[in-house]
């Protein structure tokens, strides 16, 4: 929350905020934390993507896997076979 200043326009880790005050006026940034309610939203969002990051991972290596078992060039045994004679 910016106190006689522009807000910034964006926050998080490794920014550099800079707020330019007068004789009359002290700029001031103060961090306002979400309430517990909120955290335990913060909380709840997080693990559903975690979640949802597992399964896409599981999905890919599924897929790879079939393509590997189906025979299709690139596949591990799709050495060209000749008839014996």
């Amino acid at each position: 929350m910016a106190i006689n200043g522009e807000a910034p326009k964006t926050v998080g880790a490794g920014v550099v905020h800079q707020m330019m005050g007068s004789d009359t006026m002290t700029p001031d940034l103060k961090y306002v934390s979400p309430t517990c309610s909120g955290i335990q939203k913060h909380e709840d969002a997080i693990e559903k993507q975690k979640e949802a990051a597992v399964m896409a991972g599981a999905r890919m290596f599924e897929q790879e896997k079939s393509t590997q078992e189906s025979g299709r060039p690139g596949a591990s045994d799709s050495r060209a076979r000749l008839p014996i004679s």
